[in-house]
C-alpha cells in the first residue's frame, strides 16, 4: 500500500486486521518545500518480491497535488504476479473525459488497473461524497466485489446524491467538451524557473518574469520581476509560503519573494493558498497576507 493513500484506506485495513507492506512515494522538493511523488514501480516490485501472500497493491494516482504514477508498469509488475492492482484516482476523473487526456492514456483504467475509484465531487461537477468504482479484468470477483460493498454501503442510499450523480455525467456527455476546452490554452504567469520548465511540456501561453534569480529557490525576485506582473491582470492566484501564523498571518522568511508575491496578490482576482499542515503555527520574518484576503485553500489536513 502506497504510504500516502487517503485514511479510508488505513481504516479499511485496521478493520480488516490486514498486514499491510508501505511502499513510500519519491519526494519532489521546491523551494526547500516537500510534496510526496510518484510512486516508483520499482518499489512495487521490491515489496512484492520481500514478502509472501501479497493480496493487492493499492495505490494513489494522481495524488492531491496531481502527481501521477507509473501505472502501466507498475500494473504489469502486479499482473505477472498474479495481484490485483487497486487505484484511487478519486483527483483524475477528468482524465478519460477530454480528448486531451484521454489521448495521452494517463487514466488507470487504460493503463490496467483492475479497481479504479474516481470522486465526481473534486475535478467534476457533483456534489460531495459522490463517486465511482469501476472494476476490469478477471484478478477480482465482481461477486465478491458487490457482497463487501453491500456491506460497508448503507442500506438507504441518498437519492438526492445518486441523481446528482446523473446529472454530473448527463452534463458531461452534453457539455463536458466545451467546458473542459476553457481549461486548455492558459495564460499562465509565474516566477518560477522550476514552475516554468515544468509546465513547458503543456499547451498553455507561459509567462516567466525574469528578473533577479535565487538560486536556493529558482525563482525570479526585484523590480523587474514586479514590473513584469504589473503588465497583467490575472483570475486565480496560487501561492504558497513558509509559514501561517496562529491569528492567520502568512509569513515567510525572504523578503524578496515576499515582495514579489504581494505584488502577485494586487495583480490577481483570486487567491487561493497552498498550506500543508507543516506550516500551521510557524511564524517567520516578513508578514505576506492575512487568510482573511483568500478566496480558499488547499492543504493536505
Amino acid at each position: 500500500m502506497a504510504r500516502n493513500c487517503h485514511k479510508a484506506a488505513y481504516h479499511a485495513a485496521f478493520l480488516n486486521r490486514m498486514k499491510i507492506k508501505y511502499v513510500y512515494p519519491d519526494n519532489c522538493c521546491d523551494d526547500g518545500k516537500y510534496l510526496s511523488g510518484s510512486i516508483p514501480a520499482d518499489s512495487v516490485l521490491n515489496a512484492i518480491n520481500s514478502s509472501t501472500d501479497v493480496k493487492a497493491v493499492v495505490i494513489t494516482s494522481p495524488t492531491y497535488d496531481g502527481v501521477v504514477s507509473d501505472i502501466a508498469s507498475i500494473s504489469e509488475i502486479c499482473h505477472k504476479k498474479g495481484i490485483p492492482l487497486i487505484i484511487d484516482e478519486a483527483h483524475g476523473a477528468h482524465f478519460v473525459l477530454h480528448e486531451k487526456y484521454a489521448n495521452q492514456n494517463i487514466s488507470a483504467l487504460h493503463l490496467g488497473a483492475d479497481v479504479v475509484i474516481h470522486s465526481l465531487h473534486k475535478t467534476l461537477p457533483s456534489m460531495t461524497q459522490t463517486a465511482l468504482m469501476h472494476l476490469q479484468g478477471d484478478f477480482i470477483s465482481e461477486t465478491e466485489l458487490d457482497r463487501y460493498s453491500s456491506i460497508y454501503q448503507t442500506s438507504s442510499p441518498s437519492y438526492v446524491m445518486m441523481a446528482g450523480i446523473d446529472s454530473c455525467i448527463d452534463f458531461l456527455k452534453q457539455n463536458g467538451r466545451e467546458y473542459f476546452e476553457n481549461y486548455q490554452n492558459l495564460t499562465i504567469i509565474t516566477n518560477g524557473l522550476k514552475t516554468a520548465q515544468e509546465l513547458n511540456s503543456l499547451s498553455h501561453r507561459i509567462y516567466c518574469t525574469g528578473g533577479l534569480l535565487l538560486h536556493n529557490s529558482s525563482a525570479y525576485v526585484g523590480d523587474f520581476a514586479a514590473d513584469f506582473v504589473r503588465n497583467f491582470n490575472a483570475d486565480i492566484m496560487f501561492f504558497s509560503s513558509r509559514g501561517v501564523s496562529e491569528s492567520g498571518q502568512i509569513t515567510d522568511a525572504s523578503r524578496e519573494e515576499t515582495y514579489i508575491r504581494q505584488v502577485m496578490l494586487q495583480q490577481s482576482r483570486k487567491h487561493i493558498f497552498l498550506c500543508d499542515h507543516n506550516k500551521i503555527g510557524q511564524v517567520y520574518c516578513y508578514n505576506l497576507c492575512n487568510v482573511s484576503q483568500l478566496d480558499d485553500y488547499i492543504t493536505d489536513l
